[in-house]
């Protein structure tokens, strides 16, 4: 008789453990239900870091060649210092309406088939914000501000139209090409200024290297 109820006893031991564990599996299992992407955050600081890491290397390199310029400056006689300072006006003037035509270039461009009149997005925008002081532009800065314009003014959206489909041509890998004139770029429209842009052949007119 004490054998059967010890017997029992340890048999009810083993299913009060087997039963833990399955609870304990089934509440594992419902944790493990997001679909969030883990590295998310991660990378979001990531790029954060380097962005902000660029920035103080673009402001590092300012100073050093403002620095080397007061040393050469030290050197040269007032009148030649006067007309460097001169030359280096005009051309930061002429840098920046280069600079504004190509931002309101992009801006027409990124504005096409979304706007009414893509040319009168440039009213309702400050483009000069799209530009930082190394003259580079923000394109995803340009996007955010076009689609919260959108959201403001619904009226200025353009019509939607059906999808026409067309046999897809390929992606052709062209030649590298050359740097663009101030003259040229006068005469170039704003779709080409914006492929000329991305092409790279506005480096030297906006001061890249």
């Amino acid at each position: 008789m004490a054998d059967n109820i010890e017997q029992n006893t340890e048999t009810e031991d083993v299913e009060e453990v087997e039963t833990e564990e399955a609870e304990d599996t089934e509440t594992e299992g419902d944790g493990d239900t997001t679909d969030e992407d883990p590295f998310a955050e991660e990378r979001t600081k990531l790029k954060n870091t380097a962005t902000k890491v660029r920035k103080q290397l673009r402001e590092a390199e300012k100073r050093a060649k403002a620095a080397e310029a007061a040393l050469a400056a030290k050197d040269k006689p007032v009148e030649e210092n006067a007309i460097d300072d001169a030359r280096r006006e005009a051309a930061t003037t002429e840098r920046k309406k280069l600079i504004g035509r190509v931002v309101g270039a992009k801006v027409e461009a990124a504005a096409k088939g979304r706007f009414a009149d893509p040319t009168d997005v440039e009213r309702f925008l400050d483009l000069s914000e799209f530009v930082d002081d190394d003259g580079e532009i923000d394109a995803d800065g340009i996007e955010d501000a076009l689609a919260g314009l959108l959201e403001k003014k619904p009226h200025l959206a353009a019509e939607k139209k059906r999808f026409q489909g067309g046999g897809h041509q390929g992606s052709r890998a062209p030649a590298r090409p050359g740097q663009i004139s101030a003259a040229e770029l006068a005469r170039m429209s704003p779709t080409e200024i914006v492929k000329a842009e991305k092409e790279g052949r506005l480096d030297s007119l906006l001061g890249k290297k």
